[in-house]
Formats: structure tokens, sequence, C-alpha cells
């Protein structure tokens, strides 16, 4: 890698040395690979109303995940996130509710989250960007302007070019950032516009979401998603029983076999208790006829 050295006697000679730097250096160079530009991660800044400058680095050209939270910086650069807070929220404040289409509303952070653990950051932006070519077929999509860049939308006819992005490109700052790299690739296009009116405001569905996009007449179209929620499965629920008839009365009722039972054990120790009492009183001569008396009294008894 290689390392300049500058060496300066006051502040004033700053100014030279940042513009030999952003000149020299590649910044189309995607060091770590996160699809964000090294002059896309460090800027080079002019301070309002002085001669001074300074260097901001929105992220880390060096660490595909600045703050380590599993979102690549290009992902939350693109949602709105910030790639160097661990916390992942959307500010949607201080909204000018009358600079924006009607029906329009911002995604917050648990949608994005939803939709990425399911599908992948690019789902939504894909699906805008195909129902748009196959409406409009002067349009292309992806096309590549130069080695590095590539837009999203392309009608070569007039040569408009449009970008997709989401809602956080609804407001300051990244609607700004949106413009400057539409300009960026208009510029580099031979006769590049702006794209204009010909994309009209829609919605669709796409998979398990509904979708809106809204052409904001400055070459942005910008879009939101909702998901479908799903229908709860019917769940048969068994018929109440009938209400009885009026005047009913429940009579309880011994089933014959318990009545067999009841009765043939009352008629087995009927006999039994009748055959000793006859032993007893015949001095022993009814003896004889005792194991028939017992096996009949055993049968009702025991069945």
């Amino acid at each position: 890698m290689l390392v300049r050295h500058y060496y300066l006697s006051n502040f004033s000679q700053l100014k030279a040395v940042f513009i030999t730097i952003t000149e020299e250096a590649d910044l189309y160079k995607d060091s770590d690979g996160d699809e964000l530009l090294d002059g896309e991660e460090v800027v080079i800044k002019k301070l309002p109303f002085s001669e001074n400058y300074y260097c901001y680095m929105y992220s880390n050209p060096c660490m595909a995940d600045t703050d380590l939270d599993t979102y690549d910086d290009y992902v939350e650069e693109y949602i709105g996130t910030s790639p160097i807070n661990v916390q992942n929220s959307l500010d949607t404040s201080n909204i000018m509710n009358s600079s924006l289409p009607s029906g329009f509303s911002f995604n917050n952070w648990w949608d994005w989250k939803e939709l990425i653990e399911e599908h992948a950051w690019n789902y939504i932006h894909n699906a805008v960007q195909s129902d748009i070519v196959t409406k409009y077929q002067e349009i292309e999509k992806e096309q590549k302007i130069t080695s590095s860049l590539r837009c999203d939308l392309l009608k070569r006819s007039s040569k408009e070019i449009w970008e997709v992005k989401p809602t956080s490109y609804a407001k300051e700052p990244k609607r700004q950032k949106g413009l400057d790299q539409l300009a960026k690739y208009v510029a580099a296009y031979p006769g590049g516009k702006i794209g204009g009116a010909y994309i009209s405001n829609s919605s669709f569905t796409f998979g398990d979401y509904t979708i809106d996009y809204y052409n904001m007449q400055n070459g942005l179209i910008i879009y939101n998603f909702k998901k479908q929620k799903k229908e709860p499965e019917p769940v048969t629920v068994p018929e109440p029983e009938t209400e009885k008839e009026d005047g009913y009365r429940y009579i309880s009722k011994t089933s014959p076999s318990n009545d067999y039972a009841f009765w043939g054990t009352l008629a087995g120790i009927a006999i039994v208790g009748g055959t000793l009492a006859e032993d007893f009183f015949s001095g022993g001569i009814g003896i004889a006829d005792d194991a028939a008396s017992f096996a009949i009294a055993y049968k009702l008894i025991f069945g």
C-alpha cells in the first residue's frame, strides 16, 4: 500500500493538500467490497463560510460492516440506518407532509428487519424495477454507464435516468444524497437527463408484500412496502347438543346385566343359607345334596 506524507507549515496549506488527495486518490475503488465506493464512505468537506476543509467518514472504507451489527454498510446506507451505530432506527420526524404524495408512508426499521430476515435487502427494490420495465417497454434496468457506474432505470430514446430508492430518501439528508448520485449518472451518460413524469405512481403485489412507488418528479422513484397479514386457517367447531324437550325428566335405569347379577347373588346366598340350615336341623342327613346346592349357588353368584 502506497503511503504519502504531506508536510505543512501553516493551516492555510491544508486546502491544497485535500485538493491533491481528491485528485489523486482512487475514489471509485471499493476497498472493503461492501458495494460502497471509498469516495462515498469518506468525503472531504468544506466548512460553510470558511476556507477550512475537513475529512468526514460516513463509514469505514476498510470494513464492510463498520458497526459490526451484521448489516453491511451499503445495506444500512440504502435503507437509511446508521452504519456506525449498532442501535438501528429510522428517523421519520420533521417531515413536511405537504411535499409528499397523497397516501405516502414511511417504512420503519422493523419493516426492514423482517424483510431482510425473510428475503434480502434489495427484494423490494428489484421488484419495483421489474414492475416498471414490464409496464414501460422503453425503459431498461441496471444499465451500465461507465465501468464503475450503473443506473437503476434508463430510457434510451430520451436519455432519461431514474433512481429507485426507499422512503428514507424522501427526506433530508438522504434526499440530497440520492439527487447527487443521480446527477453523477446523468453527467456520465452522453446527453443524459434527469428522469421526468414518464413513469406514473403505481401499486402492485409481490409475494406477500403490497408495494407502492411514487415518481417524485426529480428523478427519484420512492417506494414503500407493507407485508400482508395471513388469514388464520379456519377451525372446525363441533355443533352444540340439541336442547332437551320441555318437561323432560331423567330417570335412572339399571342395565339388564346388572339386574341379573343383583338377583342372582341374592338367590345364591339364599340357597347357601338354606342348605346349611337344612344340614343343621336334619342332623346331617341333608349333606347328601350339598354339592349340587353349592354348585347352583356358585353359578348364580359368579356367573
